[in-house]
């Protein structure tokens, strides 16, 4: 038998699932460094046409086009920033106990004034995904328990996944390269 406290839940699916996000962020600087090349390249075309031609109604473009790359240059400068800090998650305000063993998945959650006992047949329960540093119960497709290999209070990293790959056979996923 393991327990373990739930760390976070299917709220914080979302939160955790931008941590990873490297690939998106990489997609959406692709057009934005590309508009700041075109934006710069302008710039400089217009500058070298206003000097060649003595005229000063160039330089309106001018600062249009560096303007232009001035916002594009900021907004790369934010996407690299965002993941910083951002996604920081918050704790779970209620304290759940989970037990993995028997036939049941069961759930304790204490509040201040309640205390809720739920039961989830492992047939019932979606998937269960292992990471680097968490395992993810999928009670439904996009609602989970999430649990920090840190928090079991009773039994071993080890004993779980053996477990869980046991009870879930192939609906058990190991994702250990997943650095989250």
């Amino acid at each position: 038998m393991v327990k373990a406290r739930v760390t976070y839940n299917d709220n914080h699916l979302k939160a955790l699932y931008s941590l990873t996000k490297r690939p998106y962020v990489i997609k959406k600087l692709i057009p934005k460094i590309l508009w700041t090349a075109v934006s710069l390249a302008a710039g400089i075309f217009f500058l070298r046409y206003a000097i060649i031609l003595h005229s000063s109604s160039g330089y309106i473009w001018i600062a249009l086009a560096f303007t232009f790359a001035a916002l594009y240059i900021r907004d790369i400068i934010k996407l690299l920033c965002d993941d910083k800090g951002t996604n920081k998650l918050p704790p779970y305000r209620y304290s759940t106990e989970i037990t993995f063993g028997g036939q049941v998945f069961e759930t304790f959650k204490n509040a201040e004034n309640f205390t809720v006992h739920m039961t989830f047949p492992y047939d019932a329960i979606n998937k269960a995904v292992e990471t680097m540093n968490y395992f993810f119960i999928f009670v439904e497709a996009k609602k989970a328990f999430i649990i920090h290999k840190s928090e079991l209070t009773e039994g071993s990293v080890p004993e779980l996944e053996h477990f869980l790959a046991s009870v879930f056979g192939k609906r058990f996923i190991d994702k250990r390269s997943v650095r989250i």
